[in-house]
């Protein structure tokens, strides 16, 4: 009894150990970052968001962010003049893939 219930502890730490993994590059490295369908480079971090930021010339940049006051499903949106600068947020595995197309 006391081994099954070290395995289910076990389990359970391993469980909660387990980081969030986001994609990571910046537009043109790798060269396809700023596809909408991007499958490359990833990082985990314990803690915080997946992000994609779109800035003006489509440029991209994919990470993760333990920005405060940031919640899962989040768009930002910043303008001057005509630049403009998406942010989007999210909190599952990968979910970093696309290019905010939710923050219209």
């Amino acid at each position: 009894m006391k081994t099954f219930l070290f395995l289910v502890a076990f389990a359970l730490v391993l469980t909660q150990c387990n980081g969030l993994t986001c994609y990571a590059c910046q537009n043109f490295n790798p060269s396809d970052c700023g596809d909408s369908s991007y499958d490359g480079e990833t990082i985990e971090d314990d803690e915080g968001l997946c992000f994609v930021s779109i800035f003006p010339s489509l440029h991209v940049v994919r990470g993760i962010t333990t920005e405060p006051g940031k919640v899962d499903g989040q768009c930002d949106k910043y303008e001057d003049g005509d630049n403009f600068i998406g942010l989007c947020y999210c909190a599952g595995d990968k979910c970093n893939t696309g290019a905010c197309e939710h923050c219209t």
